[in-house]
């Protein structure tokens, strides 16, 4: 009884580790910004802001690489957290910033914008 209990307690504590695995490869694409979650006038807002310009996110290796109109415009480091439900991005100036992501999967990653992958 307590040796199925600890086998049962130590897969729980995997779970997440292999949850956050799963994202950390998920996400490791180039995503390009669609939409975003909100009322009518954020969405709204949001096309305005698009319309002008392309924005992307790629990450790879530990880098995220920010892209408007397919033209590199910044860079951060970044770290997927332990739960796979959050990322820390750490500029060079020592800024840090986290995303909450509300869901990922293959095609759509949504963290307040909702991503698709960019098919370059």
């Amino acid at each position: 009884m307590i040796r199925s209990l600890l086998l049962f307690s130590f897969i729980l504590l995997l779970l997440p580790a292999a949850y956050a695995q799963g994202n950390a490869a998920a996400i490791q694409k180039r995503w390009v910004a669609v939409d975003v979650e909100g009322d009518a006038a954020k969405k709204k807002n949001y096309a305005e802001r698009f319309a002008r310009q392309k924005s992307e996110i790629e990450f790879k290796k530990g880098t995220v690489y920010f892209y408007k109109d397919g033209v590199l415009d910044g860079t951060a480091k970044y770290t997927m957290a332990p739960d796979g439900k959050s990322i820390l991005l750490s500029e060079a100036n020592g800024v840090q910033v986290s995303m909450k992501i509300a869901s990922l999967s293959a095609s759509t990653l949504k963290e307040g914008g909702i991503f698709v992958p960019a098919w370059i």
